[in-house]
């Protein structure tokens, strides 16, 4: 992650280096697809047909679109994007999983909660009795 504070996760896959992030506008794009959080990753559950699979992928897609979009407009630099149709063609079902793995860890870097804490240190004077 380049910032905390952008939320930028950046993760590899089959070898490639890419940008991820869980904003406003892909949290909302999740929603009206999947429902909430618990419904995005509902989705990526591993079950009978290939559903899963191509819900991870497209989650990725989304994460990596805002993600190269993220780092164009604060760092200015031009992030590897994804292709689906890539992926169905060279990626495995163990590069799939570790998409899937990618899409969580960005999703909680997105829903992350930055608290700042001051400690503050009193003088506190010690008196000896004999």
């Amino acid at each position: 992650m380049k910032n905390a504070s952008v939320r930028i996760v950046e993760k590899e896959i089959a070898g490639t280096l890419y940008p991820l992030a869980f904003s406003l506008q892909a949290y909302a794009e999740c929603h009206a697809k999947f429902g909430d959080v618990a419904g995005i990753f509902a989705a990526m559950e591993i079950g009978k047909d290939l559903n899963a699979v191509h819900n991870i992928m497209w989650l990725f897609s989304l994460l990596n679109t805002w993600g190269v979009k993220c780092e164009q407009m604060i760092f200015q630099e031009e992030g590897n994007s994804f292709s689906i149709e890539e992926a169905k063609v060279t990626m495995g079902i163990y590069e799939c999983m570790d998409m899937k793995t990618a899409v969580m860890e960005a999703i909680a870097a997105g829903m992350e909660r930055e608290v700042e804490v001051e400690v503050e240190t009193k003088n506190a004077e010690t008196t000896q009795t004999n």
